[in-house]
């Protein structure tokens, strides 16, 4: 069965979706991510964003009737409340792993708010990937980039330069595993198991 549309929110709280979606809900910093699928028509979805984000905060939106697509975001006291992104069930929707850092973020800059409609950093920021290490918001990416240089051949050499691994240590098998396969499936000459 093909559904008309797919999306996901990602809110401060779960939000009640209507009943004849079909949904999957989990935890991430900061709030929830639901991840949905309907056969609401699409000159509903306007309607939809508007009762699931709620009145308070400002709403900035975007519904895209050529591709298919329609995009909100709610800013509540300058951090991100919620936001949703539905498109046609043929269309891909953006990225999670930026818009999940929103959420979690103690503030939106300006040109992260600017950006959330995109669904990914503006020019000039990074995107860091998925959170590897929680107590320092070092991500996947940054880590592999570090590797790739050659400045880390070591847990305790990412530690040095990101302090990713250097407070609880839960992220340290995983530091490990990404500079053993990046480097072939062996830890390099003179680092440490």
């Amino acid at each position: 069965m093909r559904l008309a549309a797919h999306g996901f929110i990602l809110s401060r709280a779960p939000l009640a979706l209507p009943d004849d979606f079909w949904w999957a809900r989990a935890s991430v910093h900061g709030g929830t991510l639901t991840r949905f699928a309907t056969d609401a028509p699409a000159d509903g979805w306007q309607a939809l964003a508007h009762r699931l984000l709620g009145a308070g905060g400002a709403v900035i939106e975007l519904h895209d009737e050529t591709q298919q697509t329609y995009r909100a975001a709610c800013v509540r006291d300058e951090r991100l409340h919620a936001c949703l992104y539905l498109a046609d069930g043929a269309r891909p929707l953006p990225g999670l792993d930026w818009l999940k850092q929103q959420l979690g973020a103690a503030k939106l800059d300006k040109g992260a708010r600017k950006a959330l409609l995109a669904g990914r950093a503006p020019d000039g920021m990074a995107d860091t990937g998925p959170v590897i290490c929680a107590c320092f918001g070092v991500g996947l990416a940054t880590i592999q980039e570090l590797i790739a240089s050659g400045a880390a051949v070591s847990v305790e050499a990412v530690g040095q330069h990101l302090k990713a691994g250097t407070n609880c240590g839960s992220c340290q098998p995983e530091i490990k595993k990404l500079i053993t396969t990046m480097n072939g499936g062996c830890v390099l000459a003179g680092a440490e198991a």
